[in-house]
């Protein structure tokens, strides 16, 4: 990912998340420093508001 900052950010501080296309997941991420750590991997039918930020995708 060349630019981790750019994705979509989340109503959680430093949580954001990008769909993982042509693939039905959404993975929700932070970075810290020069590193990406993923926090969850989500199927995108799943419960919006089960996201890890309560938010649709």
């Amino acid at each position: 990912m060349l630019h981790p900052e750019s994705e979509r950010g989340t109503r959680l501080p430093g949580l954001r998340w990008i769909a993982a296309n042509p693939y039905p997941y959404v993975v929700f991420y932070e970075v810290s420093g020069d590193t990406i750590v993923v926090i969850a991997i989500r199927h995108a039918a799943r419960d919006p508001d089960s996201m890890p930020d309560g938010e649709e995708t």
